[in-house]
Order: C-alpha cells, then structure tokens, then sequence
C-alpha cells in the first residue's frame, strides 16, 4: 500500500503511517488484510534531523550493505539527504 501511495502522493514509504480509520492502532509495514478495511488514515512524517550517532549508525549501515538496519533509521524518519549535507559541509 505505502509503495502504491509513494508513486501517488510524492512521499517516501519511510514517512507515511496508516492507521485504522478509528486511530487506535498503526498498520505495520508487513501486514497482510484478510478484508480490506473501508477506511485507513494515512499520516505523512517530517523528517528528523539526525544526531551524530544515528549519522554514524547511517553511514555504517550504508556502507556495510546492512539494509535492515538502515530501514530501521529510515523509519523513525531520519533524513539520508541530511547525511550526505553533512559529509559535504566536513570536505
């Protein structure tokens, strides 16, 4: 779904989190629907801005191809774009 609404709207998969149309509880990345809800509410995240450690925890994720751990910054939504600024800045 998220992927599906990345193409619509613009916005990464990173930054969106749906909810059940009463917002009780999120719907998880992986979950499967055996009926289709009749509504969902979709919230778009802003980025955070990382601190130093979660820029280092970045780049080691980056860098040894650890895709799960970078998918867990990604999600709390960290900016990788921010990263790159940073390294940019240093050089």
């Amino acid at each position: 779904v998220k992927q599906a609404l990345t193409a619509e709207i613009g916005v990464t998969r990173f930054r969106q989190k749906l909810f059940l149309e009463n917002g009780a509880s999120e719907i998880s990345d992986d979950e499967v629907f055996a009926s289709v809800p009749e509504k969902v509410q979709l919230v778009v995240m802003e980025f955070c801005p990382p601190n130093a450690e979660e820029e280092e925890e970045m780049m080691w994720a980056a860098s040894e191809n650890d895709t799960a751990g970078l998918e867990e910054l990604l999600k709390r939504p960290l900016n990788p774009m921010a990263i790159c600024e940073a390294l940019a800045e240093e050089e």
